[in-house]
């Protein structure tokens, strides 16, 4: 399941604002946010949604990839 971080990195690289993601999901800027900060969950439904959206491409999934990589070494410090 996505999480609320990995959510932000794909809405920066495909260059939509809260608001315009938040349109196309179907929900508010103010919901969005609080997935983005880990507050709310990232359902399956909205994940769907995010894909009609977005098109895995291999320059976003090294850049998911990364930051995963780095999500894992900061726990560790």
């Amino acid at each position: 399941m996505l999480q609320g971080t990995t959510l932000k990195q794909i809405r920066l690289y495909y260059g939509f604002t809260q608001q315009e993601l938040a349109d196309k999901l179907g929900v508010t800027r103010g919901y969005l946010s609080q997935i983005e900060r880990g507050l709310k969950p990232f359902s399956p439904r909205l994940q769907m949604k995010l894909a009609k959206y977005t098109t895995p491409t291999r320059d976003l999934i090294d850049t998911l990839d990364q930051l995963k990589i780095l999500t894992e070494l900061e726990k560790r410090v």
